[in-house]
């Protein structure tokens, strides 16, 4: 999405599940009941909620599958645009919005959601162009990105990334208070084959 102005709006991402919370005491081996406490479960929750928001923001993956909103000023070509998420399930709409609020949504049969090495894209079907963005407005589609619904959905080393990144956080309370430091060594390794080269 080079030579445009990219806006992804990830306004339902969702809160750690009891089910996340669970697996997050079991790995700190915390006394049974610590976590049925409501202030307790909600301390965990909230380090699973940090953990996982860096994992997406690190890898460019949506661990939960939600909408998201992607707004561009200009597209890849005159045939491609690059989604900056991944793995992107469908493309709900693609419009074209203008400066004055007027939208329009682009017919469906002038494009279809594909992958350009690798990585999802809203391409023009053969023999198409994308539509021109108006000047001053710009394009929005609407994706539906995640592994699924399920917390089980995710990759596993992505799920272990986030129980050990949250169990860091946990451990290390007073240092995370003092603002970001580095990833420790073994998340950053389980992130790594998921990391994006930016371009």
């Amino acid at each position: 999405m080079r030579g445009g102005d990219v806006m992804l709006i990830d306004a339902a991402r969702p809160s750690a599940s009891a089910e996340m919370v669970a697996e997050l005491a079991a790995h700190l081996r915390l006394p049974q009941g610590f976590a049925d406490d409501a202030a307790s479960e909600a301390a965990l929750a909230r380090l699973m909620d940090a953990a996982a928001r860096v994992v997406e923001d690190r890898t460019r993956r949506a661990l939960l599958q939600r909408v998201m909103l992607l707004r561009v000023s200009a597209w890849d070509g005159p045939d491609a645009l690059s989604l900056p998420v991944e793995p992107v399930a469908q493309v709900l709409e693609l419009a074209l919005a203008h400066d004055d609020g007027a939208r329009a949504t682009v017919d469906p049969a002038l494009w279809r959601l594909a992958s350009v090495d690798g990585r999802s894209a809203i391409r023009a079907r053969t023999g198409r162009r994308l539509p021109p963005i108006p000047r001053d407005g710009h394009a929005e589609a609407h994706l539906v990105a995640g592994y699924g619904g399920a917390w089980g959905d995710a990759p596993e080393d992505l799920r272990l990334a986030v129980i050990q990144l949250a169990a860091h956080f946990f451990e290390q309370r007073a240092e995370a208070a003092r603002g970001p430091a580095s990833l420790p060594l073994s998340v950053a390794a389980l992130l790594e084959p998921y990391r994006r080269v930016r371009l």
